[in-house]
């Protein structure tokens, strides 16, 4: 297999002459309506283009949608549509399986070191584009400098729901408030390989927010670069952003498909494998098989797979439940603090509050349900803790508190 399609035609005289003058003219056009349109956004830095070079990108992600939904794809560039899913490139579904939907778009695009991009899940109502859901993450592509004019990259990226309790974690609840995340490690440039002939760069990718400090992220597999399956040769990912961590190999087309996990090795040397079905890595067509097999396969493949997550212990309550010596007649925003001392001493990590809300509404007994509120900012005046409004309340009132 090659990256590019092989074959000539001979082309004499004056056809050969007017191939090459529109060919010419082509080009011309190209560079004017790149210049015109621009490549990068217009937020982001500038990155010049490498003359007409354009590169074939194949963006491929898993979703069962509902009736009347559709995917799109949308990038910080012009050419992607701004960040705006009505000009987002429309993305086409097959089944793979009965309960698995695969979304994919192929679209060319000039060369430049980094694109930006979400998916979003959208539906049209009226002629006009509607987003029931983004995409939890903003991705960033990073494509080799030694690309040419043709080649294909493949994207395979794994869905990121927000429910995913990955996800959760990653949260800034979690993560800064919790603080069950341990930190992230330390930042490493990751090392690139530049596209060589017969064979693919394969780069993968995945997060964990659960690992300890001194763990690596690994990944052991049917190929030879990732071991064989052998616990000592594994193929260590490097950490480059946050808690996501990343390697890249180059394999032969002849290596694939195969199968792989990802495992993390501990500061002891003891490796734990993810959970789950083992992993496969085919060799995308990319959309069509006159393009070849691709230079580029980034892997995303979410997060690592644990049997078992965080877990913590907590309560629920409202707030009106809370009353003390020093509350009157139900509980105050005040009393929240001697909850959440108790909880410390308990062992609890998390308070669950039903709302607190202004619910004065309609003036009568309707205003104590919770849920149909006045403003979604203002809080409940019934939960003030009149003693501390002022230091001296005065006799009358501090005998009636």
């Amino acid at each position: 297999l090659t990256r590019r399609p092989v074959g000539a035609i001979h082309i004499s005289g004056r056809a050969a002459a007017r191939r090459h003058e529109a060919a010419s003219r082509a080009k011309q056009r190209l560079r004017r309506r790149v210049r015109s349109l621009g490549a990068m956004s217009t937020t982001d830095e500038v990155v010049p283009l490498r003359g007409d070079s354009r590169v074939h990108i194949h963006f491929r992600t898993s979703y069962y949608t509902r009736w009347g939904q559709s995917l799109v794809l949308v990038g910080a560039s012009a050419l992607m549509g701004n960040w705006d899913p009505a000009r987002g490139h429309e993305m086409r579904c097959h089944h793979e399986s009965k309960d698995t939907l695969v979304w994919e778009v192929l679209i060319s695009v000039p060369w430049q070191a980094k694109y930006k991009y979400k998916y979003a899940i959208v539906r049209h109502v009226d002629g006009e584009v509607k987003v029931n859901k983004w995409d939890v993450k903003e991705r960033e592509l990073v494509l080799p400098g030694g690309l040419t004019s043709g080649d294909v990259v493949e994207v395979i990226d794994c869905w990121a729901d927000p429910g995913h309790p990955g996800s959760i974690m990653s949260s800034h609840a979690f993560t800064e408030i919790v603080k069950c995340t341990p930190p992230a490690a330390p930042p490493r440039t990751p090392v690139r390989f530049e596209p060589v002939l017969g064979e693919a760069i394969v780069r993968f990718v995945v997060s964990d927010v659960t690992m300890s400090k001194g763990d690596v992220l690994c990944v052991s597999g049917a190929a030879p670069a990732l071991g064989h399956w052998q616990q000592a040769e594994v193929l260590e990912l490097a950490p480059c952003n946050g808690h996501v961590w990343s390697v890249e190999v180059r394999l032969p087309y002849t290596h694939f498909p195969f199968h792989y996990k990802y495992c993390v090795r501990s500061a002891d040397g003891s490796i734990e494998l993810e959970v789950g079905e083992q992993r496969v890595m085919k060799l995308p067509l990319a959309g069509s098989a006159q393009m070849g097999a691709p230079a580029l396969i980034v892997c995303d493949d979410g997060f690592f797979r644990r049997d078992r997550m965080w877990r913590g212990a907590g309560v629920a309550l409202p707030l009106f439940s809370l009353r003390t010596n020093d509350s009157v007649g139900v509980g105050e925003f005040l009393d929240l603090i001697k909850i959440i001392d108790l909880a410390a001493e308990c062992g609890l990590r998390l308070i669950q509050l039903l709302p607190v809300n202004d619910t004065g509404v309609y003036d009568m007994w309707w205003d104590s349900y919770p849920y149909s509120t006045l403003s979604v900012h203002a809080l409940h005046p019934q939960y003030l803790a009149v003693r501390a409004l002022r230091k001296d309340l005065g006799k009358d009132v501090a005998e009636e508190v």
